[in-house]
């Protein structure tokens, strides 16, 4: 199955429910509690989550998500961020911008179980040249951080690019979700720290939710002990993804993990795309995504619950959609 056909697949499969609005959190950090937790994390107690959501009000027609090939991904990005209003609507020079890529497991890229090391490295090139201050790479890799970033591709090409790469991921602030299953979790307490965050998932297979894209990236983010958080999966990740408002989402189709997913093992389970998407809308890019997996976006329960939720839509004929090959 070529690309094309992929972007076929996702759009056919992403045209079965109603638009909703969004919404916005806000934080303040408040006392600080440098009591140790579990696994050496130390916690900081009190915040309240914000939204690093960019300014809707442009002036001008923009496109609701950008599709481009993974061919030439420096000159496709930049046109995809013209399209989705410039990239002074996402970044703005002096600030500190964070990219929070899928870093899983210590995984070759060839896996498809962690985001492209060259996406990632396009983007912390893009956003240095548009002004940022600084840009950081960091997850909360279930493994050894280090290796997964080593073998991942990552660490190495986000460095190269001029990115700080967060290499220990310790301290956490225990934040506020308010949520239907969640109330209260710990937070990656630096992530407190940026002025915008661009979430950089890939597109998977998962045992429990079926779909993993932007929206259950936010784990990656996430201290404590976050088993618990799959005991109500879906219910977990409309949860968090509630919480998280991020300045883009940049969704890694370029290879897919077809099966055996979150963490693959097998160049058996991937099927290459050559497609990354681009987008504000955390509900429609992971709907879309779902056409990618041949997975009707209806039949997650994540997505549905998140639509109703109010964190985006689901229908994509509802949506400006543009093609960038």
């Amino acid at each position: 199955m070529d690309r094309r056909e992929f972007i076929k697949r996702a759009l056919f499969f992403g045209g079965s429910a109603a638009m909703a609005g969004g919404a916005l959190v806000y934080f303040s950090e408040d006392r600080e509690n440098k009591d140790s937790g579990k696994n050496g994390e130390r916690n900081y107690a009190g915040a309240r989550m914000k939204s690093f959501a960019p300014e809707t009000d442009q002036g001008q027609e923009t496109r609701d998500i950008v599709i481009i090939s993974a061919s030439n991904l420096e000159r496709n990005l930049k046109s995809a961020l013209k399209e989705l209003g410039g990239i002074d609507r996402f970044i703005r020079k002096g600030e500190k911008v964070l990219l929070k890529p899928n870093l899983l497991l210590p995984r070759e890229p060839e896996f498809a179980a962690t985001t492209n090391p060259e996406l990632v490295k396009t983007l912390v090139m893009i956003c240095l040249e548009a002004g940022a201050a600084e840009v950081a790479v960091a997850d909360n890799s279930t493994g050894d951080l280090k290796s997964a970033l080593e073998k991942s591709g990552i660490g190495e090409a986000a460095s190269e690019a001029g990115a700080r790469v967060i290499e220990e991921i310790g301290d956490f602030i225990e934040a506020e979700i308010n949520g239907v299953v969640i109330k209260k979790w710990k937070v990656f307490r630096e992530f407190f720290e940026f002025d915008r965050v661009i979430n950089v998932p890939i597109i998977k297979h998962h045992s429990l939710s079926r779909a993993t894209a932007g929206m259950k990236n936010w784990f990656g983010v996430l201290g404590g002990e976050r088993g618990l958080l799959h005991q109500d999966i879906h219910g977990s990740i409309v949860d968090i993804a509630s919480a998280f408002k991020p300045t883009l989402t940049v969704v890694d189709g370029i290879r897919i993990l077809m099966s055996n997913g979150p963490s693959g093992g097998s160049l058996d389970y991937v099927k290459k795309a050559n497609a990354v998407i681009l987008g504000t809308d955390q509900v429609a890019l992971d709907a879309l995504s779902c056409g990618y997996l041949d997975v009707d976006p209806s039949e997650i329960g994540y997505i549905s619950m998140a639509e109703k939720r109010g964190l985006g839509t689901a229908d994509l004929k509802k949506l400006k959609i543009k093609e960038i090959i």
